[in-house]
């Protein structure tokens, strides 16, 4: 299947899926999965620590969680695109039976 077809689907599903449900936002807002309360605390963990020193990890931390947001991003996209392709298959496999 044309990798821009499915570049324009995942980037169309990405986008309805990105709209937040009343349950995702109760999810989000969970003690238990607040990714924000979690930064604050771990930054608030740092106070004893020089300024520069604290900078230095606020910043290394935050390109963590770039790369790893990046990793996931490319991995979804990858394993959703050949889902798509082999439900396609499926689907052109039983209308040919």
């Amino acid at each position: 299947m044309n990798n821009n077809i499915l570049d324009f689907i995942f980037d169309a599903r990405s986008e309805e899926l990105a709209k937040l449900t009343e349950e995702d936002k109760e999810f989000l807002n969970s003690p238990k999965y607040n990714i924000d309360n979690d930064y604050e605390k771990f930054i608030d963990s740092l106070h004893e620590l020089p300024e520069r020193t604290k900078k230095d990890i606020k910043e290394k931390f935050d390109k963590c969680i770039d790369t790893n947001n990046f990793m996931h991003y490319y991995f979804y996209s990858k394993y959703y695109k050949l889902g798509f392709c082999e439900c396609m298959k499926l689907i052109l496999d039983c209308n040919n039976r």
